[in-house]
């Protein structure tokens, strides 16, 4: 998962981008959202979530993963390739 951050990470946050919709305000994603934005399968999301790779929350029985902190982990594991 982190070689694939760090070959399109430019890439991915323009994808987060386009999915947020900047102006929206939308501070939290759906894993539907985040795997159109990473270009992974929503299993995947799933998967990763669970493992901790990356970052979420369960809101009731509804996992979501914060805009910010995802921001923040493309970059943080895009640097380590540069």
């Amino acid at each position: 998962m982190v070689a694939l951050v760090q070959d399109k990470p430019e890439r991915m946050l323009a994808h987060l981008r386009e999915v947020t919709g900047e102006e929206s305000g939308k501070l939290l994603l759906r894993p539907e959202e985040v795997a159109h934005a990473l270009s992974i399968s929503r299993t995947s999301v799933y998967d990763y979530c669970a493992a901790g790779i990356l970052p979420s929350i369960k809101l009731g029985r509804a996992l979501r993963i914060p805009v910010g902190r995802l921001r923040e982990w493309i970059e943080e594991h895009s640097e380590g390739g540069r």
